[in-house]
């Protein structure tokens, strides 16, 4: 997640909003975020809601990393291959890209892209315990 950290303010500025969503409980992500210094909201799914509503796949307890990008209420892009050393620049280069013309169909579930303006984009990565970080 360090690009992402890195890179938050140049990504806030194309509108994109980063939550981090995983099956660990709020006292580990608390600590997490702290050490990791992260600029944005981790998001706790200990029973496993929101890794299964975003279809992220699960072994476990640890969620795979991917990486998610809504528009307008509706997932644009997805990369099920997220990586903590090159995310925000890849998320950078899907957002330059016309989107639309790749993106899979269907709505965004309930949760934190709703609560959003219709032009922000959200990116939301899941994660399980992170020890490249």
């Amino acid at each position: 997640m360090c690009s992402l950290r890195d890179a938050n303010e140049e990504l806030q500025k194309k509108g994109v909003k980063i939550y981090g969503v995983s099956f660990d409980a709020v006292a580990t992500q608390k600590a997490f975020a702290e050490k990791q210094k992260l600029p944005y909201d981790l998001i706790a799914d200990p029973e496993g809601k929101v890794v299964a509503a975003f279809g992220v796949p699960s072994r476990g307890k640890f969620a795979s990393r991917t990486a998610l990008l809504f528009k307008d209420g509706k997932l644009v892009w997805r990369d099920p291959k997220g990586s903590t050393t090159n995310q925000a620049e890849v998320v950078l280069k899907a957002m330059a890209k016309d989107t639309k013309r790749k993106a899979p169909q269907g709505k965004a579930p309930k949760g934190p892209a709703q609560r959003d303006s219709e032009e922000e984009r959200i990116f939301v990565p899941a994660r399980g315990r992170d020890l490249d970080a």
